[in-house]
């Protein structure tokens, strides 16, 4: 119904009014429109969550098998003192994630034994940076626990591969996680673990073929790390002042992180777990899960004996290979030529690049000493090595790949031999020197006599395990126990011999080695 009323603000104007009904029936057409205009809205604005695929780059999944631990690196194990009935199985599952999951496990840092990080100035870590935020945990299930991950809907997560591997006493298995094609010339994205079986200290061979033996697993990855460095350089302040920061500015490195955890005892069936970042560039895959299950090896014949038994010849292939692989006709076991030899000296005149330089001759040549010193050493002792190795080197006393081991190996020594007689070395170089030669280390004069009856690498080697069994009737229990002690950790200790038991109870122990007795 309309009526017209006059305005009185416009005279002789009447305006149009609606009655209150036809107001109310406009008012709830414009709410329900209003309404209508959210919910389209809505819908357009958050899109139906989908449960799409993950795309993750291109890798390969691989296992090898490597003599020596992580922190020793290659040392000489004799394939056949190994056996499959006494080779544990080792199962690694690998898997991608969307996200890194905060609330499992426990930090690694707690867990952490020591964070190497390569090429860098600083060589040893205090915290890690590519592998930042790592989690880890000891879990009755870990393949279950990766299984619940991967099929969440925030991670839609995938299973990378699944390998089957063997744990014999002394060696690595290294589990692979590569890029299939990198994208420049540089080092390939790529994560490993390493699962190293050692030796339980003083076990004598019974209890070597138990279960109670030692775990010792790093973690390694290659990848970027995003650097702040202030400005100190023109070309570094012009990239600023594009980037608008006047203080610093953000670089990437690719470099490679070890992380090696804490050793521990295996428990009769080991369930480990970690979650780390992913070292891959993908916008996708931000974190990996590992699941590490280790058991005794299959005992009833089957699909499983078959399996482990596959799995240990493989690992004899891939151990004769890596000593071939460690073979030159340079220099026996050594793996670098001339050339590299010259190329990698000349390096060390770089202040950059000399310690990354030293420490590649050192691995390469087998010199352990050398290479705990480019990593570890101080200034000092650091300086005086590299200046030896390039004043033999000038002067023609260097020129092949064993010389250089055993000049990188004797230099070292005698370096650490001249502080220790003038009361200057550190406890932390005493210690080196007790890890590398046992109680020998503690001996000035009988070191220097090993170094001065010695021709080469092997023969000071030989010559330290046969000093260090004469320590085992000394007077000292902290002696016999550093000499007792260094032999077990390379499985050379004497069976039945306690170095803290009666004196009668010890010599009856190493006579009745004498006889056969063969020092290796």
């Amino acid at each position: 119904m309309r009526t017209l009323v006059p305005n009185r603000r416009l005279k002789g104007s009447p305006v149009l009014v609606h009655s209150r009904s036809t107001i109310a029936s406009c008012s709830c057409l414009s709410l329900l429109v209003s309404i209508a205009l959210v919910l389209l809205t809505s819908c357009r604005t958050v899109p139906k969550q989908t449960n799409t695929p993950m795309s993750v780059p291109e890798l390969n999944c691989a296992l090898s098998y490597s003599s020596g631990s992580p922190v020793s690196g290659f040392t000489h194990v004799d394939s056949n003192s190994l056996g499959a009935e006494r080779s544990l199985s080792v199962t690694v599952t690998l898997a991608a994630l969307r996200q890194m999951p905060m609330n499992h496990l426990d930090p690694a840092e707690s867990q952490t034994r020591m964070i190497n990080v390569f090429p860098s100035q600083s060589p040893l870590a205090p915290v890690a940076r590519l592998l930042r935020g790592t989690r880890l945990g000891y879990t009755e299930d870990a393949g279950r626990l990766i299984r619940d991950l991967t099929a969440r809907e925030s991670n839609n997560g995938i299973v990378l591969g699944r390998l089957h591997g063997v744990l014999p006493q002394r060696v690595t298995a290294s589990f692979h996680l590569i890029e299939r094609n990198p994208v420049d010339i540089r080092s390939p994205e790529k994560f490993e673990i390493q699962i190293y079986r050692g030796l339980r200290t003083g076990a004598n061979k019974k209890e070597e073929q138990s279960l109670g033996s030692l775990l010792e697993i790093a973690l390694v990855a290659t990848g970027k790390i995003k650097q702040y460095v202030s400005f100190d350089r023109d070309d570094v302040e012009a990239e600023a002042d594009e980037k608008g920061d006047a203080d610093q500015i953000e670089l990437e490195d690719r470099v490679t992180e070890t992380v090696l955890l804490k050793t521990r005892q295996i428990r009769e069936r080991e369930r480990l777990a970690i979650l780390l970042p992913s070292p891959f560039g993908s916008e996708e895959l931000r974190a990996l899960a590992v699941a590490i299950e280790i058991n005794p090896p299959p005992k009833e014949s089957g699909a499983d004996l078959e399996t482990h038994a596959l799995c240990f010849n493989r690992c004899i292939e891939d151990l004769g290979r890596w000593r071939i692989g460690n073979q030159t006709s340079t220099g026996g076991r050594h793996g670098i030529g001339r050339s590299d030899l010259e190329d990698t000296i000349g390096l060390l005149y770089s202040p950059l690049n000399e310690r990354r330089a030293l420490l590649y001759l050192a691995q390469q040549t087998d010199a352990s000493l050398a290479a705990d010193i480019a990593l570890s050493g101080t200034e000092v002792v650091f300086g005086s090595l590299s200046r030896t190795v390039k004043d033999r080197y000038l002067s023609g006393m260097v020129n092949d790949a064993e010389v250089l081991g055993w000049t990188l190996e004797r230099s070292s020594y005698r370096i650490l031999a001249d502080l220790l007689s003038a009361d200057q070395v550190t406890p932390q170089l005493e210690a080196m020197l007790v890890r590398h030669i046992g109680q020998v280390g503690r001996h000035v004069s009988t070191l220097e006599e090993l170094l001065a009856s010695s021709g080469n690498t092997d023969e000071f080697r030989r010559s330290v395990v046969s000093e260090n069994f004469i320590y085992l009737e000394d007077i000292s229990p902290a002696a016999r126990t550093r000499a007792f002690e260094w032999l077990a950790a390379r499985g050379k200790a004497p069976d039945g011999y306690d170095p803290l038991a009666p004196l009668k109870q010890r010599r009856a122990a190493l006579r009745s080695i004498e006889k056969g007795l063969e020092l290796r």
